[in-house]
């Protein structure tokens, strides 16, 4: 039931977020629209939809969890045997710090996926604009003749 609820918040925040966002599109500038592509647009606007939906449905309850988790855990430990548990939260600084910088390296290659993403997604566009514009003039040819 808890996973439910978590999967609708996330589906009405993202609605949310992909309706202002497409408000604020339609008041952009005109250079600003032309400078992007339309299908780098609409990447951008399902990759940052789909971060948002993940965060709420996914990453927000395992984060109580987990933290919820860490808590029980910890005071049974430091209950049964205190010296053991701040040997184990000596530790934990490291682990985090690793955790950290797996996180910003995930992030730069996550952001450098998402750009050559647009731009092949803009390749696979032109090309097929210009399949559509060749089949076009020789349909042309074929009715004046």
């Amino acid at each position: 039931m808890q996973r439910l609820a978590w999967e609708i918040s996330g589906i009405r925040q993202v609605f949310r977020v992909k309706k202002a966002y497409i408000r604020k599109l339609l008041h952009m500038d005109v250079a600003w629209l032309e400078s992007r592509h339309s299908g780098q647009v609409a990447s951008m606007l399902h990759d940052h939809a789909d971060s948002i939906y993940q965060g709420i449905a996914d990453h927000v309850p395992m984060i109580i969890f987990i933290c919820a988790y860490l808590l029980v855990t910890s005071s049974v430990c430091f209950y049964i045997q205190w010296d053991v548990t701040l040997v184990m939260f000596a530790a934990l600084p490291l682990l985090i710090g690793t955790r950290l910088i797996f996180s910003k390296w995930f992030c730069k290659t996550r952001d450098e996926e998402q750009k050559l993403l647009a731009k092949m997604t803009n390749l696979v566009q032109e090309t097929f604009s210009c399949i559509r514009t060749v089949i076009a003039f020789a349909a042309q040819k074929q009715t004046i003749n």
